[in-house]
């Protein structure tokens, strides 16, 4: 099954049998409890849900994500993006 936009809910025992991608942004929207900590020039999070089975017949799940995210020195007190 190719990439397509992340559902909101999925049938996990479907998605492993199809080896479904899914793969897309999410926006403070999606995720108000970590608004505050997304970087305020681009505040979203990307991420890739990869279903399948293992080498040995498991049904897994890979979760892939990446954000630039707003930090705190404890040093300097300055912030940085990361």
């Amino acid at each position: 099954m190719s990439a397509g936009a992340l559902p909101q809910h999925v049938s996990i025992r479907k998605a492993v049998t199809h080896e479904a991608v899914y793969e897309g942004v999410l926006g403070t929207a999606e995720l108000p409890n970590y608004a505050s900590l997304l970087d305020p020039e681009n505040p979203s999070v990307w991420a890739r849900i990869r279903c399948g089975r293992d080498e040995e017949g498991r049904s897994i799940a890979e979760v892939e994500i990446s954000a630039t995210i707003i930090m705190e020195c404890q040093r300097t007190l300055k912030l940085f993006s990361m």
